[in-house]
């Protein structure tokens, strides 16, 4: 009896040692991950670094004006590009954000932000595009997409209702 409860516990124990050093492993580049991507949240639409991942070319219209954007090199950004061009009636909310239900689902890799900026585009759940034109503290979780190149004259342009918001991949622009 002694030999089978010490034999039970010796397993436990390796199994419990290897899944603790396989999530360590794992969880490591995810922080390094999170750093990078934390390091873009904290500074401003004028002034953001681009991490080595990221960048596709795309050109939004928001009320009738022009905004360069680069999107993140992720599962979202990239079947948000797939659906280009588009041309959306993004509504009001909370005076600092436009959304859109698109009529499907793109991947997810959420997290919470913290500072949301002017010109960040961004997914919430999975299926609602958000263009905030204002900068403020979030406790909400979002899926990185991008963000405008120069959000200035943004608030203007999106206006205080629902606006007219067009995508377009940078090599179709006109």
């Amino acid at each position: 009896m002694k030999t089978v409860l010490l034999s039970t516990c010796l397993a436990v124990s390796l199994i419990l040692t290897a899944c603790g050093n396989k999530k360590a492993a794992v969880t490591e580049p995810e922080a390094t991950a999170n750093q990078e991507t934390s390091a873009i949240a904290t500074t401003g639409a004028e002034s953001r670094e681009e991490p080595a991942e990221t960048l596709l070319a795309v050109n939004l219209s928001v009320g009738g004006r022009g905004y360069p954007a680069k999107l993140y090199d992720n599962a979202a950004a990239r079947a948000l590009v797939d659906r280009m061009p588009m041309e959306l009636d993004m509504r009001e909310l909370h005076g600092n954000e436009k959304y859109y239900y698109l009529p499907e689902e793109l991947p997810t890799d959420t997290e919470n932000p913290g500072v949301i900026h002017t010109g960040d585009l961004m997914l919430y759940g999975s299926d609602c595009l958000v263009l905030f034109y204002e900068d403020f503290q979030s406790s909400f979780s979002y899926t990185r997409l991008g963000y405008l190149e120069d959000p200035k004259g943004l608030s203007e342009a999106a206006g205080s209702g629902s606006v007219t918001v067009t995508f377009e991949p940078a090599e179709n622009a006109g």
